[in-house]
């Protein structure tokens, strides 16, 4: 998956770091890379590149990243620089905020989205939204 990033194309879909199954955090994580969370957190995370929450995925908190693409739960408010993807999987509770979003059918969206253009200065389309199926 490639993604263009300040006149440069930047490959998001090779090197992450991953926490599995059978972890369990408290506290907030910050990467400057891609990350793979298939565990559960009560924090929030910061991402300067992707995240992947996986099916097994439990987040309790917000999350910041330029990507993100969801499988599992997140309870907090999500903001991408760059594209949001909501699996069928995915089970969504707060505030969205994206330049890009894609959403699969069976995915669950509780709060609201919000679409901006990529200077965030000006807003495309705001819209309460409860569960998309």
């Amino acid at each position: 998956m490639f993604f263009k990033r300040k006149g440069k194309y930047h490959d998001y879909s090779t090197e992450h770091s991953s926490l599995r199954q059978g972890l369990s955090i408290i506290g907030d994580i910050e990467s400057p890379e891609n990350i793979l969370i298939d565990c559960r957190i009560e924090g929030n995370i910061t991402c300067g590149g992707r995240i992947i929450v996986g099916k097994d995925g439990n987040i309790q908190g917000n999350i910041r990243a330029a990507i993100a693409d969801i499988h599992g739960k997140v309870t907090g408010d999500t903001d991408t620089a760059e594209l949001l993807v909501l699996r069928s999987t995915s089970q969504i509770e707060g505030r969205i905020t994206s330049a890009g979003l894609e959403v699969e059918q069976g995915a669950s969206i509780k709060g609201s989205c919000c679409v901006v253009a990529k200077n965030r200065n000006e807003r495309v389309t705001e819209k309460e939204i409860y569960d998309i199926k």
